[in-house]
């Protein structure tokens, strides 16, 4: 039997819910005002309420966000936040320096290739 065209067939060794964890998206906003804990603790419960946030990490000054990027955008979390009387900025993560991406790709390579472990002469596959 052949599935129907659009049907996701998964690859050996890949779960569904690994394919759903590439659609989450983490943004961190800090706000216009710093915030006391009766405001964070209504902020919070008010948050919970909408659909596609994962998770949420908020301090006097910060709020970390993990939401699912195909049920919201950032621009709606940011638009809901200042509805609800929480302006807030986006802050941006600075760009890393070419070197630096590229010792961390050579990392996050050599990572998936030889796992964590001590790398060991004799572990390695010598063809």
């Amino acid at each position: 039997m052949t599935p129907r065209r659009g049907t996701y067939i998964p690859r050996r060794g890949v779960t569904k819910k690994c394919i759903m964890e590439q659609f989450n998206k983490t943004i961190t906003y800090r706000f216009n005002k710093d915030l006391n804990k009766d405001e964070i603790q209504d902020l919070q419960e008010r948050l919970k309420k909408v659909e596609g946030i994962l998770s949420l990490e908020i301090s006097s000054a910060l709020i970390r966000i993990e939401y699912d990027t195909l049920c919201l955008a950032a621009k709606y979390i940011k638009e809901e936040m200042n509805n609800l009387g929480y302006p807030v900025k986006e802050i941006r993560e600075k760009r890393r320096g070419i070197l630096s991406r590229f010792i961390k790709n050579l990392a996050d390579t050599n990572r998936k290739i030889y796992g964590n472990k001590k790398l060991d002469c004799c572990d390695l596959n010598h063809d």
